[in-house]
């Protein structure tokens, strides 16, 4: 089973349905088949980018319906094996502002101190380094996932079909 569509912590939203398809058939007692292309629609419950290096990216969907021949028929289960791909954005921007605010207010302290020339510089490199390390542990990650990457969908409650 993949999504139809990359479910994306900078394009969706708390509430979102989300579809994806069946990869195949799924044959269950009595004859009932959900045959292969099945949508299956899932309901985006959270879906959170990182705010910092020690921060996950949540995304929580719970199922809501196959649509089976045209019907909705609902369905309870969990998702398996679902990938999510994270980038860091804005950590290299950080980084430098990081290391740009760091050396100066470091360098800035140090001659307020009366630090020679070369102390100075030293204490403001200092500064630059811890500056761009607190710029990447802050920097904030999007995350997806994409519809090249399947999940397991597993049903938790036996589901009803009717037959015609």
């Amino acid at each position: 089973m993949a999504f139809t569509e990359d479910v994306c912590t900078n394009s969706h939203k708390p509430g979102d349905e989300v579809h994806a398809r069946t990869s195949q058939a799924v044959t269950g007692t009595y004859g009932a088949n959900i045959p292969e292309g099945s949508d299956v629609v899932f309901a985006l419950d959270t879906i959170k980018r990182s705010e910092n290096v020690r921060d996950a990216v949540e995304i929580v969907l719970s199922p809501r319906y196959v649509d089976v021949s045209g019907a909705h028929v609902p369905v309870e289960g969990s998702i398996e094996g679902l990938q999510v791909e994270v980038r860091r954005q804005s950590a290299k921007k950080r980084s430098g502002f990081g290391a740009l605010l760091g050396g100066v207010l470091a360098g800035a302290g140090a001659a307020a101190a009366g630090k020679t020339k070369e102390e100075v510089a030293a204490i403001a490199a200092a500064g630059a380094t811890a500056g761009a390390a607190a710029g990447y542990a802050t920097a904030n990650a999007e995350g997806c996932v994409r519809t090249t990457a399947p999940f397991t969908f597993r049903l938790t409650k036996a589901v009803e079909l009717k037959g015609k």
